[in-house]
């Protein structure tokens, strides 16, 4: 599968969360003619968030780690890192 980073700055975590929702759920219902017509699509997303004034962190390996529970709690969801570890969102 394909993986790629979006960077909201000047977002909240719950915007976040709205967009890799939004995004996993468009993934979800896009529908192929024809040959393709029994091809189903579906997206697991790993989200981390960092406030404004933090010590920079390692934003991209906590939302690959995200992306890690989202694939291993059962794939089309969305997970977010949290100190405790990530989480399935919502949990």
């Amino acid at each position: 599968g394909d993986e790629f980073i979006l960077l909201l700055p000047n977002s909240t975590e719950l915007i976040g969360l709205a967009l890799a929702e939004a995004v996993r759920s468009g993934v979800q219902e896009l529908r192929f003619e024809e040959e393709a017509a029994d091809v189903v699509v579906s997206a697991s997303l790993g989200l981390a968030w960092q406030a404004a004034g933090e010590e920079e962190n390692d934003l991209p390996g906590r939302a690959n780690d995200a992306k890690r529970v989202a694939k291993q709690s059962g794939k089309n969801c969305v997970a977010v890192w949290r100190a405790t570890g990530a989480v399935r969102w919502p949990s």
